[in-house]
Order: C-alpha cells, then sequence, then structure tokens
C-alpha cells in the first residue's frame, strides 16, 4: 500500500465483508478512507488490517437511510481525515425469495437503502464537490477503463447544472 495523500479522502459507504471492504482497501492505497456501516464489526476491522498496512482509515457507524446520521458521519470525517474527493455508495442489501414472497415492508426497506440513502449522500458532498479537471478525469476514465469491467455510458454534469422539474 502506498503512502495516503494527506489532502484526499473518500467515503465508503456499506461496507461489509465483501465488495465494501475491497474498495476501502483499494481506495486506500492514496486515499484517507472513511469506512461507514450499520454494523461495527466489519469496518473496525478493515479499518484496522488498513492502518496496519500503512493506510488511513476511520471506521464510522451510521445509517444510510437517516438523513441526521449522515449528516453526523459527514461532519465526522470532514474533521478527519479530511475534505472528500470520492464518495462510493455501496449500501445495499438483495432480499431472497421470488417477487410473491418478498413483503411490502421488505421492498420498502431496501428501495430505502439502494436509492433513498443514495440520494441523501449525494446531497450531503456534492456542495463540497465537482470542477471541470474532476470532469475530466471521468472522461478519462471512460476512455481507459478496464476491459473486464466496461461501461459504455457515464453520466457526468457539474454541480452548479440546474435540473428541469
Amino acid at each position: 500500500m502506498s503512502e495516503p495523500a494527506s489532502n484526499r479522502s473518500c467515503i465508503v459507504v456499506g461496507v461489509g465483508e465483501g465488495l465494501g471492504a475491497a474498495l476501502a482497501r483499494r481506495f486506500a492505497d492514496g486515499y484517507k478512507v472513511a469506512l461507514l456501516a450499520r454494523s461495527a464489526d466489519v469496518i473496525e476491522k478493515t479499518a484496522a488490517d488498513i492502518n496496519a498496512a500503512g493506510g488511513t482509515a476511520l471506521p464510522v457507524r451510521h445509517d444510510a437511510t437517516v438523513e441526521a446520521q449522515i449528516a453526523e458521519a459527514y461532519a465526522r470525517v470532514v474533521r478527519d481525515p479530511g475534505p472528500v474527493e470520492v464518495l462510493i455508495y455501496n449500501g445495499g442489501r438483495r432480499p431472497m425469495g421470488r417477487l410473491m414472497d418478498t413483503t411490502p415492508q421488505v421492498f420498502e426497506e431496501t428501495w430505502r437503502l439502494h436509492t433513498f440513502g443514495a440520494f441523501l449522500w449525494s446531497r450531503q458532498v456534492v456542495p463540497d464537490m465537482i470542477k471541470p479537471s474532476a470532469i475530466a478525469d471521468a472522461f478519462w476514465y471512460l476512455a481507459h477503463q478496464d476491459r473486464s469491467a466496461w461501461s459504455r455510458e457515464l453520466d457526468v454534469r457539474r454541480f452548479t447544472e440546474k435540473f428541469q422539474v
């Protein structure tokens, strides 16, 4: 792991044992990372692993569907490790079973975490992000992405853009 850049931090929301932990470890190579999840077990272990390897990681417990907890978590991260450059929203769970076996309550809980949580986190961090060089980096990524995880489109907009209702 290389030395994290002191002025770059990344929030990974939804750090579980799989993809979330892998994302945190990957971004710890060059970023101070904040690991966020409802459960302390995985974020504390993953943060300890990253810190032991020479990175900088901060575990923060929160619920990604509660706006007040998001604001508190964001304020904690901005204080230390610092201003956020990257937000990775990996919050989610998939209800197991067939459509007719999925209750409206389970569907709503899943929707709230996948969609509403991403909306709340975006509203929290966007005011402190996005500049022309970052947009250029997004286009650069699109043109040079690894062929094993290929995407043909990327929706990139300036944070000052006004959306029509």
